[in-house]
């Protein structure tokens, strides 16, 4: 019964996606700046942690509607007093685009990795002096795990000769690991950025 049940959703998902071409493999640049709190669901403005998030998202169906795409993001912030942290990651996701020109993402799903230099003093033990030194360079490389909708409109300017220019809103919830190796294992950020993207 589960496996008849699957056919049907991919069968109507099929449906869905099979009408008004656009050309699949379509890359867009998209760029946003965006406030970056170790929150748990809800976004924090008490304290100002800034980034920054680029890269490029590619839909992967014809459908001129409903669009699988993917994006492959490259991101920093800076949290003061903890770290400051290098995101590579990918998403994937659908948006439905309507016809007055807004783009809505209900749900993207990804994960990638975290270069984490830490803001903390760090020590490592060294054997040969038995005595700790301070890490000049304190790195940790983690996982991300990223989800979150997104809500954009595209609007009738121009960067690029006939590239539609679209301003989007994000808000994700990113779970960041190993934080520190067996007392904080996981730290939640809820970032919240406001960008552009236009076609390539």
């Amino acid at each position: 019964m589960r496996i008849i049940l699957l056919c049907l959703a991919l069968l109507l998902g099929y449906g869905a996606f099979a009408q008004d071409e656009v050309q699949p493999g379509k890359l867009q640049f998209h760029f946003s700046v965006g406030q970056y709190p170790a929150s748990l669901i809800v976004p924090s403005f008490s304290a100002i942690h800034p980034g920054v998030n680029t890269g490029v998202t590619m839909t992967w169906n014809k459908n001129q509607k409903h669009q699988l795409i993917q994006t492959g993001n490259l991101g920093f912030f800076d949290h003061r007093n903890l770290q400051k942290a290098l995101q590579l990651f990918t998403e994937i996701g659908y948006k439905l685009k309507l016809d007055n020109g807004l783009a809505i993402t209900p749900l993207a799903l990804g994960g990638g990795y975290v270069m984490s230099i830490s803001d903390i003093n760090s020590l490592n033990w060294n054997a040969v002096t038995n005595q700790y030194e301070v890490d000049n360079f304190p790195v940790r490389h983690n996982w991300l795990i990223s989800i979150g909708p997104s809500v954009g409109f595209e609007t009738p300017w121009t960067i690029i000769k006939d590239k539609k220019t679209t301003f989007f809103l994000d808000y994700r919830l990113q779970i960041q690991g190993v934080f520190v190796q067996e007392t904080v294992p996981v730290i939640a950020y809820a970032p919240l950025r406001v960008g552009f993207s236009f076609g390539l």
